[in-house]
């Protein structure tokens, strides 16, 4: 059914800093959108016959949003959750849902606002602009081609009025994540991909969604598997894979199409060695005292991550790996819990002084309130701290290949009241979904170990 959106906007077209052609004329358009009119924050203009507006100013009456990627150093249009623009100034080449499209008149940015040739913007969303003197009204076509794949013209292949999606299965077969997607009817998948972060979705029409909202992965591929209803008119359910990074897939429909099948090929490493211990580390190590202080336990689970792992689990699981290093060294280890405890802060401080160890490592895994904060911290407070916790967090930087957020001085109590040099170690961001990955596992863990006790060893090859 066709049907007329109109936009009223009024654009005031002015000259713009940077040359625009000869041929260009200044007037006052009228752009109508439900018959409401909408004032530009910004000028528009003409480029080569072709109307530039700024996309921002209508992006509310289109249900959209803008925001901009430093990484890509790209706009990202989102436009109801179901179209998505990746937009480089200047550039004719953009992202639509994925894939790679060209405009005639590349976008600009002006005074930070981005521009947008709005008759090729527009078509991708499936409307068409008609002018009559000073008015564009903004029409929907009728004869628009949907960018979701439609399903197969071939009647054995097309899906029924509706159809339940009712379950995904998880597994790995022949070396490769695979994921299984069943229903109650004729699958017709639409596949694209999207970037920062890195995503790849998957379109389902004419299904009802009957699946848990989240499917959580310890995949080196994905952290989990989003789904969610997207449409009810028309019915749409949405998969959306959040990826650790671009991958390849394959995909495979079964026979009767109720079965969807996508895998990914794993990433495989190989598992860190463990240290053996020299002659020259129990040399270093033999009759030295190290307090290690697993972070939180028993009713604190410090930090959740980004799967809902608890930071004292892994706390304690890298010093029990720590603690096996410096035995086989020569060391005496003192644990300040060995089990699913929580000694108070006071007590942990009190055990450190009282035995006299030499050294005290508190071990810790980070986080904060936004995904996007990543990679390694080591803290110190007193002088003596600071050569210790420099060793440690060189060694951390050189095994884990993740950012380097530096040596940071605070008073943190155990810090404060220990009487021997004393460093706690942040490796990684729980709360971030790729690091929250490699701290799920083991060998990472071991890395972090093993990184911590070459850390003490260089501390004693410098310090006697």
């Amino acid at each position: 059914m066709r049907f007329i959106l109109c936009i009223t906007l009024v654009l005031k077209l002015s000259v713009l800093l940077f040359a625009l052609p000869s041929t260009q004329t200044q007037k006052d358009i009228q752009l109508f959108f439900n018959k409401t009119p909408i004032e530009l924050d910004t000028p528009a203009l003409i480029r080569e016959d072709t109307y530039m507006i700024p996309i921002k100013d209508i992006l509310s009456s289109l249900k959209g949003s803008l925001s901009y990627s430093r990484r890509l150093n790209a706009y990202i249009v989102s436009i109801t959750d179901q179209y998505e623009f990746v937009i480089v100034p200047n550039a004719k080449d953009f992202l639509f849902n994925g894939q790679s499209r060209s405009f005639k008149n590349a976008p600009v940015e002006y005074q930070h606002t981005l521009y947008v040739p709005i008759k090729a913007f527009l078509s991708l969303l499936n409307y068409t602009l008609s002018q009559k003197g000073n008015e564009i009204s903004i029409v929907k076509s009728s004869h628009f081609k949907a960018h979701i794949r439609k399903p197969s013209s071939k009647p054995q292949n097309q899906p029924s009025t509706h159809f339940v999606i009712h379950d995904i299965h998880q597994s790995i077969k022949n070396g490769r994540q695979t994921v299984l997607i069943k229903s109650s009817g004729t699958l017709s998948p639409a596949i694209w991909s999207a970037q920062n972060p890195p995503r790849l979705i998957i379109d389902f029409k004419g299904s009802i969604c009957k699946l848990n909202p989240i499917y959580w992965s310890s995949s080196s591929v994905y952290g989990k598997i989003r789904t969610s209803q997207l449409s009810h008119t028309p019915l749409f359910t949405r998969l959306v894979f959040d990826l650790h990074e671009d991958t390849l897939f394959s995909k495979n429909l079964s026979q009767n199409g109720r079965e969807f099948e996508i895998s990914f090929p794993l990433t495989t490493a190989t598992p860190p060695a463990t240290p053996k211990s020299s002659s020259k580390a129990i040399h270093l190590l033999k009759g030295k005292t190290i307090y290690l202080d697993p972070g939180h336990g028993g009713y604190d689970p410090g930090a959740i991550g980004y799967r809902g792992e608890k930071e004292k689990e892994h706390t304690l699981d890298i010093s029990q790996r720590l603690e096996a290093l410096l035995k086989s060294g020569g060391a005496r280890v003192i644990m300040a819990r060995k089990n699913d405890s929580n000694p108070t802060l006071g007590t942990r401080t009190r055990e450190a002084n009282n035995t006299k160890s030499d050294l005290l490592i508190s071990i810790h895994i980070n986080s904060f309130n936004k995904t996007y904060a990543k990679g390694i911290e080591t803290y110190y407070y007193k002088k003596s701290d600071k050569i210790l916790a420099n060793h440690l967090h060189k060694e951390l930087v050189n095994a884990l290949k993740l950012r380097n957020n530096g040596l940071k001085k605070e008073t943190m109590y155990i810090l404060h009241h220990s009487n021997m040099p004393s460093a706690l170690i942040e490796p990684c961001f729980m709360t971030n979904p790729h690091e929250s990955w490699l701290i799920n596992q083991p060998s990472f863990r071991q890395k972090i170990a093993n990184a911590t006790y070459k850390g003490i060893l260089n501390y004693y090859k410098e310090n006697g």
